[in-house]
């Protein structure tokens, strides 16, 4: 939900962040380095979080400064993340031993049923979404992704909005990368390997809008939780993994799509249109012209 909550910003200013993935991969792996070390957790935790910071701004400079299509930057960066990702972590793997007791206890714990994990990301998604309503800046990203040249010249800075969503989107995943570590306690080279889709899956089922402009974070809720109930049930009910993926991408699929242009009809074809013709035509008779 944290990454789903990072890219439905990116999504509203009609771009796309998909290495969300990788950033959430090394990011935990880079908290998880620093504990198995003995450092502190809160320390391991912002860590994470500017790592992700790192490449959402390495991603929105290319954007917005390199005028580089979104899909093309975010998809080179998910392998090149990717690939240092397996450089740096090889074969290691960290596990629940090699963490503090502390660490994933907040991880599992939490008030009555409500785990602390969502508690968080549940204020992340409130506050989002407050910013994206009462603050200029955040109606400013609705107003880029419904007419990116017009917020331009309506005197928006078009960059720096981009490069702001792109930043924030980062942040979460890193921050959602350290959160992932607390919960599950184990870490690899393939840790969020194809989150891509899921989480791009999860924005446009919750409604926003993929050629951006319009929808809500608070989409991101159900769409997530639709999302990873088809992930988890599907592996249970069918042994291949192409069924799952079909099914998101069916689910997600429609969405993308814009909704058919009504027929145009000519304004004389209702009765209505035909009366509004003749009063108008009859104004201009005085003025055009007629043969003896």
């Amino acid at each position: 939900m944290l990454v789903a909550t990072g890219q439905s910003l990116v999504v509203i200013t009609r771009n796309v962040d998909l290495s969300v993935g990788s950033t959430l991969g090394i990011s935990a792996f880079t908290a998880g380095d620093h504990l198995h070390g003995g450092g502190n957790a809160v320390v391991a935790v912002v860590l994470a979080v500017l790592t992700g910071i790192g490449f959402g701004l390495l991603n929105g400079l290319l954007v917005s400064l390199g005028q580089v299509p979104a899909l093309v930057v975010t998809l080179g960066t998910l392998y090149i993340i990717r690939g240092i990702d397996s450089i740096w972590v090889g074969s290691r793997q960290i596990t629940a031993a090699d963490l503090p007791g502390g660490f994933v206890d907040f991880g599992s714990g939490g008030i009555s049923a409500v785990p602390w994990l969502a508690l968080i990301a549940l204020a992340v998604l409130v506050a989002t979404a407050y910013y994206l309503k009462y603050f200029g800046s955040g109606r400013e990203l609705y107003a880029l992704g419904s007419n990116p040249e017009a917020a331009r010249l309506a005197g928006i800075p078009v960059r720096k909005r981009i490069l702001a969503a792109y930043t924030f989107c980062g942040a979460l995943a890193g921050l959602a990368g350290a959160m992932y570590l607390a919960r599950f306690g184990n870490v690899d080279s393939s840790t969020g390997s194809g989150y891509e889709l899921t989480v791009v899956s999860a924005v446009v089922v919750g409604g926003v809008v993929f050629t951006g402009g319009s929808g809500s974070v608070y989409g991101a809720v159900p769409g997530a939780l639709l999302l990873t109930s088809v992930n988890s049930v599907l592996p249970a009910t069918t042994p291949s993994s192409c069924a799952t993926t079909a099914c998101s991408w069916a689910i997600w699929r429609p969405r993308t799509s814009p909704p058919p242009r009504p027929a145009w009809r000519p304004p004389t074809s209702t009765p209505a249109g035909r009366r509004r013709w003749r009063r108008s035509s009859s104004r201009w008779t005085g003025l055009v012209p007629t043969r003896p």
